[in-house]
């Protein structure tokens, strides 16, 4: 069997874990600090299903349902008319069971002689870099991860049109979306976020965790995750609503991800990287694929993610879904014992010995296994908004601001 061919990659063994990559990052995207978290439960299988106890009302209003209350009988005559046994209304339950199903990623650096790395230049501050481009990546991961769990699980898909614009929406269609008549016509508006709100009330979005604090008149403020220019140009929609700015307080932890007041009902968090769209309906990503650079490869950033004609936005309400991480089992039994394995993102250096070709474990690779899955909630509140994507504007005409 052939050795792989190996190449000085900069890398450089450490022999233990590394710094805790899933903590540092937590606090630096939104979607990763929002999400909720569990712990995936042992021993239920790979596929286990959510139950959702689904509303119940009663099925009118309209003041006829009361009646007047009437003796027992007739004097000393019994008759049908029970006083203590008035006709009743009859509640109707029902439960929403739906499945869901562990997932797995696993992402490796090359593999590296660490005796390379004995002349290498100022290779100290070389690994320090090394160190912030894994947390770079596993911060990419789970952001999208979170991201792409939310907009699939949410009931609610609309997209954004100047004519024909369905707030029902439920599906943007494809693969790939937004080609033809799925294409939004129009930038996010301010009324459809408003349509949205009422329905956020009346779905009591507010009484399920899913307000972050309170306006003027003790009205619920829920997120809203955009891009800033949107967020900018939202508040810049109609002169006569600029006033309405409603300094709410509703978490200073949360203050730095995204603006810190709320308007209109929504507190704006200004996404990294929301997911944008081209015109044949394709994901354009914020950078471009690798090319060459003096050694190895970079990747630079795609101008036609800042252009793209397409882009969804996010009202965030947590209990959408939860995601359980796996936690490793270290004694499953049997007088069986393994180490200790994030399944979080963590790198670890591996030195895996072969006769052949790595006899002495002086070759090794960087290794991070990501494992979680997405447990269904309150998917009815949960709303994804496509519409056009207007990047900062300079001149109104190019702009769909226009």
């Amino acid at each position: 069997m052939a050795c792989d061919n190996i190449k000085n990659t900069f890398y450089a063994l450490t022999g233990q874990i590394s710094p805790r990559l899933y903590n540092r990052i937590s606090i630096n995207d939104p979607w990763v600090g929002y999400i909720e978290k569990g712990e995936w439960p042992e021993g239920m299988g790979f596929t286990i299903n959510s139950m959702m106890l689904e509303r119940t009302l009663t099925d009118s209003e309209t003041g006829t349902e009361w009646t007047a209350a009437t003796p027992s009988g007739n004097g000393d005559i019994s008759t049908a008319n029970n006083n203590c046994l008035p006709t009743p209304e009859i509640l109707k339950f029902g439960q929403t069971i739906t499945p869901f199903t562990m997932y797995r990623r696993n992402i490796q650096t090359e593999d590296f002689c660490i005796n390379d790395l004995q002349n290498d230049f100022m290779i100290s501050q070389v690994l320090s870099n090394v160190m912030d481009q894994l947390e770079t990546v596993t911060e990419w991961v789970w952001s999208n991860r979170y991201q792409n769990e939310y907009m699939s699980l949410c009931d609610h898909k609309v997209i954004e049109k100047q004519t024909g614009f369905d707030i029902t929406g439920t599906s943007f269609g494809g693969p790939p979306p937004f080609q033809g008549a799925n294409a939004p016509t129009s930038r996010l508006l301010q009324g459809t976020l408003e349509q949205i709100y009422t329905q956020l009330v009346l779905d009591g979005a507010a009484a399920t965790s899913g307000a972050i604090g309170k306006g003027a008149n003790d009205q619920p403020i829920f997120p809203l995750f955009t891009d800033a220019a949107t967020s900018r140009d939202l508040i810049r929609q109609d002169p006569d609503l600029r006033m309405d700015f409603r300094y709410a307080d509703p978490d200073k932890l949360i203050n730095t991800l995204g603006t810190p007041y709320s308007y209109n009902g929504y507190k704006h968090v200004w996404l990294k990287f929301p997911p944008r769209y081209d015109l044949a309906g394709n994901r354009v990503y914020p950078y471009n694929a690798p090319v060459s650079t003096t050694k190895g490869w970079k990747r630079t950033i795609n101008t036609a993610y800042i252009y793209a004609p397409f882009q969804v936005s996010f009202i965030f309400i947590p209990t959408v879904y939860t995601c359980l991480m796996e936690r490793p089992n270290t004694a499953p039994g049997g007088g069986l014992k393994f180490d200790a394995y994030s399944h979080m993102g963590e790198f670890n250096f591996l030195v895996i010995k072969d006769k052949a070709c790595n006899p002495r474990g002086e070759l090794g690779f960087f290794d991070a296994l990501y494992a979680s899955a997405s447990q269904p909630g309150a998917t009815y509140l949960g709303w994804a908004i496509a519409h056009m994507n207007c990047p900062p504007l300079r001149n109104p005409k190019p702009s769909c601001y226009s």
